[in-house]
């Protein structure tokens, strides 16, 4: 591969360390009610999804649970407060993102949260500033693993499919950049990657730090 044009990341779990902060939330919920399944299936299938398949999950995975309605808004409660709390960036996005300045190479953002919690986080970690297109969740039709959002950056910045890299540490976001057929370097944190995941990715490395070595040496 030569050198993008164009670098695309995700958001949560990528850049920012909220996935790792939703998964204390589950973990907490899942001990208060003593119910595992919340902390191992129900986690590990929640990771991305759109409210409606939430919703649908809250009923395929918490059925036996009467209160399950009462264990999602205590997830959304204790997660929402650690974020608020304990919003950081994951280790070497900074580096990453000032390499990609000196280069002169274009950056976006393509995330599946909602354009209000996505605007915060990114602003409370000091990255908002950093990029000068954002797409969200709620602004487009079909979220992950769609390519919908991946394909609206690329029009947007004028740079063919090829000529772009997405950065994505989740497996709707891995399918979402296959399916939009740009390159994707996957960088794993909560959700650990499959055969579908080593298929679809040109590369899956242990952090941030890995892409910006594998960039310079390009």
């Amino acid at each position: 591969m030569k050198k993008p044009q164009l670098v695309i990341f995700d958001s949560d779990g990528l850049m920012i360390n909220t996935e790792f902060l939703w998964k204390k939330a589950y973990e907490e919920v899942a001990e208060m009610y003593n119910a595992p399944i919340i902390k191992d299936e129900f986690f590990t299938k929640a990771i991305g999804l759109a409210n409606i398949e939430f919703k649908n999950l809250v009923e395929e995975c918490l059925y036996m649970y009467d209160n399950r309605q009462e264990m999602v808004e205590k997830i959304r409660e204790k997660g929402f407060a650690l974020i608020e709390e304990k919003t950081e960036c994951m280790p070497g996005i900074i580096e990453l993102l000032d390499y990609l300045d000196e280069e002169k190479i274009m950056k976006a953002v393509a995330t599946t949260t909602p354009k209000d919690h996505a605007e915060l986080r990114l602003k409370k970690a000091g990255l908002f500033d950093r990029f000068p297109y954002i797409v969200c969740g709620d602004q487009i039709k079909r979220r992950k693993p769609y390519p919908d959002c991946y394909l609206t950056v690329i029009e947007h910045m004028n740079v063919k499919a090829e000529d772009a890299l997405v950065l994505e540490d989740s497996v709707y976001g891995v399918e979402a950049a296959y399916n939009a057929k740009i390159p994707c370097i996957m960088v794993p944190s909560v959700q650990k990657p499959g055969p579908k995941q080593e298929k679809e990715a040109m590369m899956i490395v242990d952090s941030l730090f890995d892409v910006l070595d594998y960039l310079k040496s390009l």
